[in-house]
């Protein structure tokens, strides 16, 4: 339930990214540059939609702990580092909620 409360709330104001709108230019240049921001992009449209959400809940119906644990704590990483720069405040209901989610996920008994 904790992964599916932003998502879709974020739907409901019109889907937006977690994180680009935040990345500094130092930043976002490099990786246009590598040719990675695509891929950006799709990682981040995926965590804002909830999709690297519902396949941590898959992972960890599977049984697959750690990776459950870690894709969480991934997106929670990259939401609450965004709010040091102060535009993505969406962003915080993220990175609350998935850093909940990937604790209870890690401490979950087999």
């Amino acid at each position: 339930m904790l992964v599916a409360i932003p998502p879709v709330a974020n739907h409901l104001t019109g889907l937006r990214p977690l994180w680009t709108q935040a990345l500094p230019r130092a930043v976002l240049h490099p990786l246009a540059r590598a040719g990675l921001l695509d891929l950006w992009l799709l990682f981040d449209l995926l965590a804002a939609s909830g999709v690297l959400g519902a396949l941590a809940v898959v992972a960890l119906a599977r049984g697959a702990r750690l990776l459950a644990t870690t894709m969480l704590a991934l997106v929670a990483a990259l939401s609450l580092a965004t709010l040091l720069t102060g535009t993505a405040t969406h962003a915080l209901w993220y990175g609350t909620a998935y850093t909940a989610a990937a604790a209870l996920a890690y401490h979950r008994r087999p």
